[in-house]
């Protein structure tokens, strides 16, 4: 089974969504965000669940959902507007950066910080 991102407010410890068609299209999102001129989507990536597991650096990375909002509602646009042949047809794909955006505006509404959780 492969890990899947989790977008979290603050306090907020799971997810109803599994996001890891997100996850599995990391390089070709990064590659168009770089192409569309926002920040990468692995920028907000949130290990810090995984690191756990390892021993290694559990501080979670809490954004401001300005950040995020940007880049994923471009990425959207863009995928919808055809600009990436591998995505343009990845109705799930959309359907999945669609949730994320509107719990990140969510998050935005009620002023919290959000954290794109990669989960095992």
């Amino acid at each position: 089974m492969g890990n899947t991102v989790w977008v979290l407010q603050e306090g907020q410890e799971d997810d109803d969504w599994d996001h890891s068609i997100v996850l599995m299209h990391e390089k070709q999102l990064n590659k168009l965000a770089k192409e569309i001129g926002v920040k990468e989507f692995s920028e907000f990536l949130d290990y810090s669940v995984i690191a756990a597991e390892f021993g290694g650096d559990t501080e979670v990375n809490y954004i401001e959902p300005a950040e995020v909002k940007d880049t994923f509602s471009q990425l959207i646009i863009a995928i919808v507007g055809g600009k990436s042949k591998k995505l343009s047809n990845n109705n799930d794909l959309l359907e999945e950066l669609e949730d994320c955006l509107n719990k990140v505006e969510l998050a935005q509404q009620v002023g919290k910080k959000v954290r794109l959780s990669v989960i095992p």
